[in-house]
């Protein structure tokens, strides 16, 4: 455990103590809880060999079956990993179509930055003059500016209204933004135009999604534009320039919400003044990123010398949102494996057990001509229908399992059939090719060998 202590803890998050840091009362209680197990696994046949007489034991004139509990047992091992299994594979794809999964703009390619803190004096002029000569360094195809971006676990929202008296509506908002965010991002518009600089208009104006022009009471995208909105916690009022598609703002983690939440984007911080630069996205070229971002850090350090240059891919700011959820997954493939190995472990004992028990029975059945699919239901009978019993109580123990970890997502896969037959029978297969060798041993030992068995 201490060799694996680093990967454990990087991959499944469990803090392992150092040897130095653990006192000696409790290194002795790890010593002492060894040496128990050792002797309570050992106690059970010795307490049933003192329990047989000496001829039983030397002549095996009797069979020592296995009591019902010990039974019971392998066949709660053989349903706690198939329902891991099949909770694992559902947590694993599950994970890859909301990886995978279109938020509704383009992550490709887009890095992050952070804008400086101190946004006193001049800085809008310098923010400007570093998006200008930013864009001639090779590699770098195209810049914005928002408050926030996708992802962000600060997320941010305003109250709208259609008018001071009307419903009031909490709406999402990357805003302010300006008229490169819409294109960078490739946000499609369906109805209306973006931002343009040479507009003072635009100053006092907002897009609207789709979701949110619903929301609000307009009867289509198209009917919305030219209509204004009421900004209640601002005392402000926004021309609707624009209507986009809906956008994913944070991960699908959430629950009772629809597909894409409402929002709104205003230009800069024209309207709401709190709503000033604190994000700059740059689409970078994937072949040059890396002879990009060092002329941009140092171009971002020549105009803001005292700020750090901080950046990020935007699929890593959506995808640690998922962080714990992958741990997650990694800790149930541990156990999982687990499970499987001891099932495993557990089915070679029955199998080599039962085969030392059939010794002259597969000998005589030998000699009258029993192939060796024959020999295997012999020595697989009672296993088999522990694994047909622990299959039936498993599918509805790993149902109730898999419902219970979707119901943290807000878009979810579908359950198939083939994610339950899929892993009961890879883990049958994994069982099967466990025992080969002693069945097939069995199968292959001389019947006089075995009629001669004692």
């Amino acid at each position: 455990m201490q060799l694996a202590k680093g990967p454990v803890q990087e991959l499944f998050k469990f803090y392992i103590v150092d040897w130095s840091s653990l006192p000696l009362e409790t290194i002795g209680i790890i010593g002492l809880t060894l040496g128990a197990g050792i002797l309570v696994t050992g106690f059970y046949p010795v307490l049933v060999s003192q329990r047989k007489r000496p001829v039983e034991l030397l002549k095996k004139l009797k069979l020592n079956r296995e009591p019902w509990w010990i039974k019971v047992i392998v066949m709660l091992q053989y349903t706690a990993a198939f329902s891991l299994l099949i909770w694992i594979g559902t947590v694993y794809f599950q994970l890859d179509f909301i990886l995978s999964k279109s938020i509704g703009i383009d992550k490709d390619g887009i890095v992050i930055i952070d804008c400086p803190i101190d946004q006193r004096s001049g800085f809008k002029s310098n923010l400007a003059y570093l998006i200008d000569e930013a864009t001639h360094i090779d590699g770098i195809h195209g810049m914005t500016v928002s408050k926030s971006v996708v992802g962000d676990f600060a997320g941010y929202g305003v109250a709208v209204s259609r008018d001071p008296n009307d419903v009031i509506y909490g709406l999402n908002t990357n805003g302010g933004v300006d008229e490169d965010f819409i294109p960078l991002y490739n946000i499609r518009l369906v109805a209306g135009r973006n931002f343009q600089d040479d507009k003072p208009v635009d100053q006092k104006s907002v897009l609207l999604s789709e979701l949110a022009v619903s929301r609000l009471g307009f009867s289509s995208p198209t009917d919305a534009i030219g209509e204004t909105v009421f900004l209640p916690w601002y005392k402000r009022e926004g021309d609707i320039i624009g209507v986009y598609e809906d956008y994913e703002f944070r991960p699908f983690l959430s629950t009772g919400r629809h597909k894409g939440p409402a929002s709104f984007l205003t230009y800069k911080d024209y309207l709401i003044p709190d709503f000033n630069p604190s994000k700059i996205s740059v689409k970078v070229n994937l072949d040059k990123w890396n002879l990009a971002l060092p002329s941009l850090e140092r171009l971002y350090k020549s105009v803001f010398s005292q700020e750090a240059f901080q950046w990020a891919f935007v699929n890593e700011n959506v995808d640690r949102h998922y962080t714990n959820q992958m741990i997650f997954r990694n800790q149930i493939v541990l156990f999982t494996l687990i499970a499987i190995g001891i099932a495993c472990l557990g089915l070679l004992g029955t199998v080599a057990n039962r085969a030392v028990e059939k010794t002259k029975e597969i000998g005589i059945r030998k000699v009258l001509g029993a192939r060796l699919h024959e020999i295997a239901i012999i020595l697989l009978n009672t296993s088999i229908r522990q694994v047909v019993v622990a299959s039936v109580i498993s599918i509805p123990v790993a149902y109730y399992l898999t419902e219970q970890y979707l119901q943290k997502y807000s878009d979810r896969i579908s359950l198939q059939w083939w994610y339950y037959a899929v892993p009961l029978s890879l883990l049958v297969l994994i069982m099967l090719a466990t025992i080969a060798s002693v069945v097939g041993k069995a199968a292959r030992t001389n019947p006089v060998d075995s009629l001669r068995y004692e």
